[in-house]
Order: C-alpha cells, then structure tokens, then sequence
C-alpha cells in the first residue's frame, strides 16, 4: 500500500458558512429616549449574520491493511466586525445617548453624545469576533465491509474564540455658565478564550457507485482558558477623571485569567460525488458546541 505515498493520503478542502449563536452585546449606543428609542450599537443590532471561512482535513492512512490513519482537521470562521461612526451622519441622526448602569443609585441612566440644544460631539464604536481550530485524530477501523465502514477516533482538540468590543465619544456641551465643558469618553473590553481538550468518538462512510455519505459524532473534555482585559478612560477639558468609562470602571478595570471545565460535542453529515480517482466534490452541514 505505500508503492505510491499519494494513495495513502487524502486532502479536503472546503468553504463554509458559519453561523454563531449568543453574539449579543448590550445596548451601547442609542438614538431617541424611553419607548421609542432605537439602538444603534448593541442590543437589537447584532453580530448574527453568517460569515465565510473555510475548513480542511489532511488525513495519512497506515498501518498493516491500511486500517489505521491520522487526520489532522481545521477551521477558520473568519472574523466579525460590528461598526458605528457617527460622523457625517448629521440631521439623520440628530440624538445620540449612550446607556449606562448608575452604580450609586443602581439604575439605567445614560449620556448625551449628541442631543439638539444640550450637546453637540460624535461617537466611534466597533466589535469584533474571531473563532478558529482544529484538532488531530487517530482513527481505528472498527466494521468494514465491501462499501462501507466505522472508525473509532480519538485525539486532541483545540479552538480559540477573541472577541473586542470598543467605544470612544468626545462631547461638548453649550457653555454653562461662560465656557464650552468636553467630556472625553473611552472603553475596551477585549477577550481571548483558549479551549485545549481530549476528544473520542465515531465516524463512517458508505459508498454507492459515485455517491458517498459520511458522518461523524465526537465528544471533547477539556479546559477552556479565558483572559479578560478591561480598561475605560474620561477627561473632562482634558483633565483625566478617576471614575473611568460608563461599562469600564476604576471598580472593573484590569486583566482577568480563569479556566473552566468545558464540554465540546461536534457532528457532522457530508454528502459526496467522485468526480475523478483523486477528486471528489462534497457538500455537508457540521455543527460544534463549546
């Protein structure tokens, strides 16, 4: 079976769509006041559209009667980007608020970025989100016949999720009593999720003509390790202020690191169609939880 190096190994590629669930971030930017107050950045807007990446798999069967391989698979979401910039929105958006929790009274209460008459200034804000991974699998054949067959699999699995979230807005106020105040508003939030892990499981094939199906269900336990990184900034006419930002505060800022038990189940179905000995065109769905 080694005559030739090239029959004992197979590459996938593909492009997939990936879809993620429970992006949403808190109402950060909004225009208008009680009910009738529509977000801008956050709350109802959300990172929720799919987007295009590509996934892989790189496989070298061996082993006597070729029963054995190791596969080696990754995946690239491609990253999110949630933007806001109020510049040169002018009369369209004529009040800007930013919400907030007051922490003496433990209420929502919020700041006028821009509000006709009180306020005049612009905003900045954007979000980002970036998942990627991979794992390498050692796969036993465990039932074969003559066109189809079961694996056992089992090996290491990891996937990294970094997320940020920003806002930056400077606001003047009309000159109360004799000069004009500025109020200088900056946060970031930035996090980076690690997951190293064991994972086991099955996957099978079976052939018909030029048509396949395959499937597999795999089970990862292992560590997720988070890191947090919290920072917020406010100068009124350029004189720095110890409270910091609205969300980031002198009480929440600094660097954060903590791990948790994480539990990483994956499936997936593929259909196939052999155009060629070496080419196959393939289409499925994966699903993956952390």
């Amino acid at each position: 079976p080694f005559a030739n190096p090239f029959d004992s190994l197979s590459v996938l590629m593909e492009a997939a769509t990936f879809c993620r669930d429970n992006t949403a971030i808190p109402a950060l930017v909004r225009t208008g006041a009680g009910g009738a107050a529509t977000d801008l950045f956050g709350g109802t807007v959300g990172m929720n559209e799919g987007t295009q990446g590509y996934r892989g798999e790189v496989a070298w069967r061996f082993g006597k009667a070729v029963c054995t391989s190791l596969q080696v698979r990754f995946f690239d979401a491609g990253a999110q980007s949630l933007p806001f910039d109020s510049v040169g929105t002018g009369a369209s958006i004529p009040s800007i608020v930013r919400p907030y929790l007051d922490i003496p009274s433990n209420t929502q209460s919020s700041i006028a970025v821009r509000q006709p008459g009180l306020a005049s200034g612009d905003l900045l804000a954007h979000a980002t989100s970036d998942l990627y991974g991979g794992d390498i699998l050692l796969k036993q054949i465990a039932y074969r016949r003559r066109c189809s067959k079961v694996d056992l699999l089992f090996g290491y699995q990891t996937a990294a999720l970094s997320e940020s979230i920003w806002v930056n807005s400077i606001t003047n106020t009309p000159p109360i009593p004799a000069t004009t105040a500025v109020l200088d508003l900056r946060e970031r939030f930035v996090t980076d999720n690690r997951f190293h892990g064991g994972v086991s499981g099955f996957s099978g094939i079976t052939h018909a003509g030029r048509w396949s199906l395959s499937s597999m269900a795999k089970l990862g336990l292992g560590n997720m390790n988070r890191y947090v990184e919290i920072d917020g900034f406010q100068t009124v006419n350029s004189v720095e202020r110890p409270e910091g930002g609205l969300h980031a505060r002198a009480t929440n800022e600094g660097t954060y690191r903590f791990d948790t038990f994480v539990v990483s189940p994956e499936t997936n179905l593929r259909f196939g169609y052999r155009l060629t000995r070496r080419l196959e065109a393939t289409l499925g769905y994966d699903y993956l939880l952390l």
